[in-house]
């Protein structure tokens, strides 16, 4: 890992309806809309669906990270797929393991 700070900067490009467009230098641009329950399209990424995308997928870099530093293997992880929108806030995953390394 490189030493911190790590700085990213991401560009939202949108007008008063619909879709809009995030980027960043050297990725593809992403199309982002408000799901349905929100009255938006529902055919597009929705900021819920990349704050859970974003929850689980730092839980397996930071799993992997782990796991590698403490010589040991796994077979795979799958977080929680369900990220309600409510009051209180519920996390699960399920792990599976491999024998550990020696």
């Amino acid at each position: 890992m490189k030493p911190l700070p790590h700085d990213y900067d991401v560009d939202l490009t949108g007008g008063p309806h619909g879709y809009a467009t995030i980027s960043a230098a050297g990725l593809p641009d992403l199309t982002v809309a408000p799901p349905r329950e929100y009255d938006g399209p529902g055919d597009a990424w929705s900021p819920e669906h990349l704050l859970l995308a974003s929850v689980s997928s730092c839980f397996l870099f930071t799993f992997r990270a782990v796991v590698r530093a403490s010589h040991a293997d796994f077979l795979d992880v799958m977080p929680a797929r369900v990220g309600p929108c409510r009051r209180s806030v519920a996390w699960s995953a399920s792990v599976r393991s491999s024998s550990a390394r020696r």
